[in-house]
């Protein structure tokens, strides 16, 4: 293109550095005094943010004034999408780049022509001299500015040259100081928080770029796709629909698939599960069949609109602030997004696990309870404040609330609007107003009951403090009577004769310290049993009609697990244990699911196959959870012996495992009563005090029958739910997600009378679970924080180096290091090594990539056949 054809208004930039990608295009501008009204007039950038240092004609700026723009690389697709007329680029050497973003200005149209040696075949950082100006009009950017091109770390650090800790944090490290916030390390994908907005990262024209590569996945584009959470969620969606339509996927004959994420408080795990449920419904729409538009489009904003609601209220009763995260999930959540046989949503189903129910009476230094009662405190109106006797009460008034004296959220954000947030979203899901009210008031009650007092009388004599001024709120809110609430904290029952209906009934007294524990069992059942009660709504919400479960018989889904990251702790108690032998498990299944990728990656190169040893970690699993020897069990059993205290769990469970290989306990720690678990993350140091209250989380039956007389129907509703939560049989059904499981996991007839603790519950949940995705292909995502102060844009190797060992990514490069440890690009060894047949002319594509490379090694093994003769 000649200077005629040019645009006659140029537009001048400063180009810092430019990241280049086969399919992905950075560019850091920052624009000249010439464009400067336009910038204005944009209103993209203030006045204050424009360039303040200019000289010689813009030879000097300051590195603050930078902005990035991000594009791709322009195909035939682009260009008609965008109606564009035909472009060639400047030179024969060039290749067109189309820019869609730009903090400073509006580039959503800006083509560009680049030399096609500074993209290259892999991920590129591009220098150019400091402060240099360079023209870019349309359609030119000279190549003569670039002053050098270093390597930027692969974007699949399994194709690092050398597989160690230094190498991967050091290419992570790169990745992040270049915005580069997803990594694959082989099958997994590692996610590093940003801690700042990258809207650009998830808005419609990214959502487009990967549906349109997915699509063209396993042709042209394999293996060229950038890594991010939606690339994962393709690969998920696309795996699910070729098993749909009869055809093999490359991990499992399951059409069902699950996504596991994992990571510690503050990684971004929920976010990054939005996004990914986001990128679900736009494929549903996108591969929906012309013939089921109309099905699809009835019910897909029903069923996504229940998938974005649902988020609120679990937040609100589900989430608290942590010492690393102000909006930190306090239990486990598996979410089912259904699809019919032609791709389109069918539904969601969410399964919750381990509420962590003894927050509602403590919390440690610098954290919260959970989110709902500052949010109530801050939000209701005067009405609600009169209805539920908040008068002018804030939460330094509460002790569940002004235990730790944290008050606020670091991250600036509203209680009061979230609590907006969460009646938007409960009407918006069908909640009624009176299930509304009830829930608001049994919240509330909750916060006065625990500044009620209990009176010691005598040793073996206690009483509900009748004068006290929060009294009344809790016996109105519950529909309860004093009487009936005395007698059910500061008595028991004991009946003689197996026969209930003729059987005697003696009443006894307790003490005031049982007292105190028995109101401090009724608050936390009651939230855990409100908790459930909200969760089985959301699910009714979700319910499909008749014509809907008829698609649905034929489809699959695509699990969403939501897990506890590994935790270690100054002080690790019960819930630590439980949730390190969560990650135990899930990490013996990521070792099975590693081998079985290597073996097939190994088959798929025809290089010879041999078993690669790695760490078992079952005697770890065994350790907590072997029937009669393990952890738990003998806590269980512990629990079930009249007069069993932590000291007397302590000594038994000592006595029988001391030997084993993963457990110990030195002097000291036996002193305090402490042992020491060998975890495949590290040792973890856990103290026993309270761990056979947390196992029992006993509620006296006398408190379930109190709340069982309500006069309120939804109160006793909720008795229903803490009865059936003592149930092991009806607990682990939940995992089952259909809704006839639901339905009898929420008051159908009962066959196991049994009552279970907390561990045997857990432990078959979670037997549960993973039988559940045994059955499905799974697809992991590992997400880290890139420092523990969460703040943008510091990169913390030992931080990030803990977390990749936690999540067992250096497991998996050491179980990729013990098969082919160095990895080379066939491509590079025939650039490298195409001297020795120069006479043999080749071209890009693989197939001649792979004659010149068989033509290489013949040549040097007869060179080698005929050197070892000639010596011999």
């Amino acid at each position: 293109m000649g200077k005629g054809g040019r645009s006659k208004e140029k537009l001048h930039y400063w180009i810092k550095s430019s990241i280049l990608l086969e399919h992905d295009v950075s560019l850091q501008v920052a624009s000249t005094r010439s464009t400067m009204e336009k910038i204005r007039q944009s209103r993209r950038l203030s006045a204050s943010a424009l360039p303040r240092r200019i000289s010689n004609g813009g030879a000097a700026l300051e590195s603050a004034d930078w902005g990035w723009a991000r594009g791709t690389v322009l195909d035939e697709n682009d260009v008609d999408d965008l109606e564009l007329e035909p472009l060639k680029p400047l030179k024969e050497d060039h290749t067109l780049v189309r820019i869609f973003h730009d903090s400073c200005v509006d580039l959503k149209h800006k083509i560009v022509s680049l030399p096609t040696h500074m993209i290259g075949n892999e991920e590129y950082m591009v220098r150019v001299n400091v402060w240099a100006v360079m023209e870019m009009d349309p359609l030119n950017v000279e190549a003569s500015s670039v002053t050098s091109v270093t390597p930027l770390p692969l974007d699949n650090l399994m194709k690092l040259t050398h597989l160690h800790e230094p190498a991967l944090v050091n290419a992570l490290m790169k990745r992040y100081e270049a915005d580069k916030i997803y990594t694959d390390t082989g099958p997994i994908l590692l996610a590093l928080n940003p801690l700042k907005q990258c809207d650009h990262l998830y808005d419609a024209v990214a959502m487009h770029q990967y549906w349109k590569l997915g699509r063209k996945e396993g042709t042209e584009t394999d293996g060229k796709i950038a890594p991010h959470v939606f690339a994962t969620a393709d690969r998920a969606f696309r795996s699910m629909m070729r098993s749909l339509d009869g055809g093999a996927t490359n991990n499992s004959s399951s059409s069902d698939q699950c996504i596991l994420l994992s990571g510690e408080s503050g990684t971004g795990k929920t976010v990054t599960a939005k996004y990914l449920m986001q990128y679900l419904a736009f494929l549903s729409q996108q591969e929906a069949s012309a013939s089921k538009k109309a099905v699809v489009q009835k019910y897909h904003s029903k069923v996504q609109n229940q998938m974005l609601l649902s988020t609120p209220i679990l937040e609100s009763f589900g989430n608290a602030r942590t010492a690393r995260n102000d909006n930190s999930s306090r239990f486990g959540k598996f979410t089912e997004i259904r699809f019919s046989k032609t791709g389109a949503l069918a539904g969601a189903t969410i399964v919750t696990h381990l509420l962590e129910k003894p927050r509602i009476i403590t919390q440690a230094a610098g954290e919260r309870n959970y989110h709902i009662f500052y949010q109530l405190l801050a939000g209701a109106s005067k009405e609600e404040r009169n209805e539920f006797f908040l008068a002018d009460y804030q939460p330094e008034h509460f002790a569940i609330t002004s235990k730790s004296g944290t008050y606020d959220r670091r991250d600036g954000v509203s209680d009061g609007k979230l609590f907006s947030e969460l009646k938007t979203a409960m009407n918006g899901l069908g909640f009624s107003k009176e299930d509304q009210k009830n829930i608001l008031a049994v919240a509330c009650a909750i916060l006065f009951a625990s500044n009620l007092k209990i009176l010691k009388l005598s040793d073996d004599h206690c009483q509900v403090d009748e004068k006290n001024e929060f009294l009344q709120p809790v016996l109105s809110l519950l529909g309860i009577n004093y009487d009936d609430f005395d007698t059910a904290l500061c008595t028991f029952s004991i009946s003689a004769g197996e026969d209930s209906a003729f059987s005697d009934n003696y009443v006894r007294s307790v003490p005031q310290a049982r007292a105190v524990t028995g109101l401090e069992a009724l608050m936390k059942s009651t939230y855990g049993a409100l908790f459930d009660l909200m969760v089985y709504k959301i699910q009714k919400s979700s319910q499909e009609l008749d014509d809907m479960a008829d698609m649905y018989s034929s489809g699959a889904y695509i699990g969403v697990l939501d897990i506890f990251g590994f935790e270690k702790f100054g002080v690790n108690s019960f819930e630590q244990l439980c949730i390190n032998y969560t990650n135990e498990a899930f990490q013996r299944q990521f070792n099975q699911f590693l081998l079985e990728h290597a073996q097939r990656e190994y088959e798929d190169e025809g290089i010879e196959w041999s078993y690669i040893n790695f760490h078992d970690n079952q005697d770890v699993i065994d350790l907590i959870d072997k029937r009669g020897f393990g952890i738990l069990a003998i806590l269980d059993d512990q629990c079930k012996t009249v007069g069993t205290t932590d000291k007397t769990f302590w000594s038994d469970m000592h006595q029988k495992v001391r030997n084993h290989s993963c457990y110990s306990a030195s002097y000291l720690q036996v002193g305090s009563r402490k042992f020491e678990v060998q975890h495949y993350a590290g040792a973890v140091e856990y103290t026993t005090e309270t761990f056979v209250e947390k196992n029992k989380d006993e509620l006296p039956r006398e408190a379930t029958e109190l709340l069982k007389s309500s006069k309120n129907p939804f109160v006793k509703s909720l008795a229903g739910l803490m009865r059936a939560a003592k149930n092991t049989s009806t607990k682990s059904s939940m995992i089952d997600s259909s809704p006839a499981s639901r339905r009898s996991s929420l008051g159908g007839s009962r066959k196991n009378k049994g009552v279970a603790t907390v561990a045997s519950e857990f432990i078959q949940q979670l037997r549960t679970l993973r039988e559940k995705i045994d059955l499905t292909t799974p697809h992991y995502i590992r997400c880290l924080k890139p420092n523990g102060s969460l703040v943008a844009n510091q990169f913390d190797p030992a931080t990030v180096v803990r977390q990749l060992r936690y999540a067992g990514v250096l497991e998996a490069v050491r179980v990729s290091r013990a098969g082919y440890s160095h990895r080379f690009p066939i491509s590079n060894f025939v650039n490298r090594y195409h001297s020795l047949v120069a006479n043999k002319k080749y071209s890009n594509d693989g197939s001649s990539m792979k004659h010149i490379y068989h033509e290489i090694l013949k040549l040097v093994t007869n060179k080698i056949r005929q050197d070892s003769a000639s010596n011999w």
